[in-house]
């Protein structure tokens, strides 16, 4: 078969588009399970520090948690916001930077801090231990340097549930 002058071999078609077929559905699947975008932030005060903070306040942005995102800067981070008070467990796994992780309780105070590193072969864990409503995740040496420790108030400004 001729075509624009040339001669093509018959049956090119299809086998552009086998090449080209699974090259779209893998396209369609990233878009499809690619976890949600947070779209929105607030101010909160931890240990004397305003803290701008990504809210992550249903399950599938919980368990994205930072994944993606670059290490944040000083006073930003990350803020989990859970339904009810519960006992939550921390996982990193991925996560190419350290991390700073305050538990609070539903009396806005810490009740744990754990500073967490990736395991360049498992999945690091933390657990509450306690029934908490949030969890912050800042930038690793933030909260040991503001003095956030257990009994530390934790407050925002505004409302964000």
């Amino acid at each position: 078969m001729m075509i624009a002058g040339r001669v093509v071999e018959p049956g090119w078609p299809v086998r552009i588009g086998l090449l080209v077929l699974p090259l779209l559905a893998l396209a369609a699947f990233v878009a499809v399970t690619r976890p949600p975008e947070p779209k929105r932030n607030v101010v909160a005060t931890l240990g004397g520090r305003a803290f701008d903070l990504v809210v992550a306040d249903t399950p599938q942005l919980r368990a994205r948690g930072l994944q993606g995102f670059p290490e944040p800067a000083r006073a930003a981070g990350m803020l989990f916001v859970y339904d009810r008070p519960q006992e939550v467990t921390v996982a990193i796994k991925t996560l190419p930077y350290r991390i700073d992780v305050a538990f609070i309780d539903a009396r806005m105070r810490v009740v744990r801090t754990v500073s967490m590193q990736p395991e360049p072969f498992g999945i690091q864990r933390a657990t509450s231990g306690v029934p908490v409503l949030y969890v912050v995740e800042a930038r690793a040496g933030t909260l040991i340097a503001d003095d956030v420790s257990v009994g530390t108030r934790f407050a925002t400004a505004g409302e964000f549930e």
